[in-house]
């Protein structure tokens, strides 16, 4: 099964899927994956993005600074596959639940966390992330029958993991 939620409000998939691992980890449900944690990098005035690598909490920059005046996207895409390389290796069916910050441009065009979203697939793991409006279509295109749209509600996400 794999759910996912959509939100339009800038930032706000990030804090609602780091609120749903956080308060899974508080109940001591095993968890694998990656959420954003991003942090204002003073020098260029923009969001430093980062991913928590979920159980082992080791945080990876995925964002390269490319100067104050840049407008293009700032993804590091050699750190994110480093990133989803380390989910990749760590996944082995024990968890309740993968979460993944997103399903971007990089999972669109067969990078990123693709190969860990079939993973745990495979291993019946279900699967939890956000997508962006501009994506659904490619998502939707890629997940199939397995693709299950969540309200963006911590009680109703969790009550969805529970039941995996």
């Amino acid at each position: 099964m794999l759910g996912y939620i959509t939100v339009r409000e800038k930032g706000a998939t990030d804090r609602l899927l780091s609120d749903v691992a956080r308060h899974l980890q508080s109940r001591n449900i095993a968890l694998a994956g990656a959420i954003q944690v991003d942090r204002l990098d003073t020098q260029v005035h923009r969001a430093e993005m980062n991913v928590e690598l979920l159980g082992t909490g080791e945080i990876i920059k995925i964002s390269q600074n490319l100067g104050p005046y840049a407008k293009g996207c700032q993804l590091n895409s050699e750190a994110l596959e480093i990133a989803a390389h380390k989910v990749f290796k760590a996944l082995d069916g024990s968890e309740r639940v993968l979460i993944l910050n997103k399903f971007g441009k990089q999972e669109r065009d067969g990078q990123g966390f693709r190969d860990v979203i079939v993973k745990a697939l495979d291993l019946d793991v279900p699967v939890l992330l956000g997508v962006n409006e501009s994506l659904l279509e490619s998502f939707i295109t890629f997940a199939g029958e397995f693709a299950h749209e969540l309200t963006a509600d911590l009680e109703k996400i969790t009550a969805w993991v529970m039941k995996k």
